[in-house]
């Protein structure tokens, strides 16, 4: 897990998906998002060009799956579909990491026609996955405001940091933590 940045991202392409991150979502950093109900997901996605469905894939087969993210030329908009058999703030989880796709499609390798599909279990298989590395990024940089992290990481930058400036925002505290250890700086 220690090097799946280093592995996966030059520091230039980890500013590039920090940058398509803040530019379109222009509150990551300063507030945590909380949990919205889905009109106001679908009126996101909407608003960065996505299509948005929402329903419950309930059963053996689709119970494990939060959602999906689908981008192809059949398509006259990708496509974000979400779960909503699971809760509110995993949908919501769900809905920022297929966002995540989203942002980072053109900067990625991007595949001719690509679906990412998320399930609840895979976590450990994101680390070794750029896309996918680069979509659980967005949910964590959009759960922990710049306030929640500095409370949740102070102790690691007066530890860690000689100089313990304060960053000014959860994404350079991001690298001002990792660049150094992944060899990102």
């Amino acid at each position: 897990m220690d090097g799946c940045l280093k592995l996966n991202f030059s520091r230039r392409e980890l500013s590039g998906i920090l940058e398509a991150f803040r530019t379109a979502v222009t509150k990551l950093d300063r507030e945590q998002f909380k949990p919205m109900p889905l009109p106001l997901l679908a009126n996101v996605a909407s608003s960065l060009g996505l299509k948005f469905r929402a329903n419950p894939f309930d059963g053996p087969g689709g119970a494990g799956l939060r959602g999906f993210y689908v981008a192809t030329k059949a398509l006259k908009q990708p496509l974000v579909c979400l779960n909503t058999a699971h809760r509110r703030t995993a949908i919501n989880s769900a809905f920022w990491h297929e966002m995540g796709h989203h942002l980072t499609a053109r900067l990625l390798s991007p595949q001719e026609e690509s679906t990412a599909l998320s399930f609840g279990s895979d976590f450990d298989e994101h680390l070794n996955d750029p896309r996918e590395l680069a979509a659980d990024m967005l949910v964590s940089l959009v759960c922990y405001s710049h306030s929640a992290a500095k409370r949740l990481f102070g102790p690691l930058l007066r530890k860690d940091l000689a100089e313990n400036t304060s960053p000014r925002s959860l994404s350079s505290l991001f690298i001002r933590l990792c660049g150094p250890r992944f060899q990102i700086l």
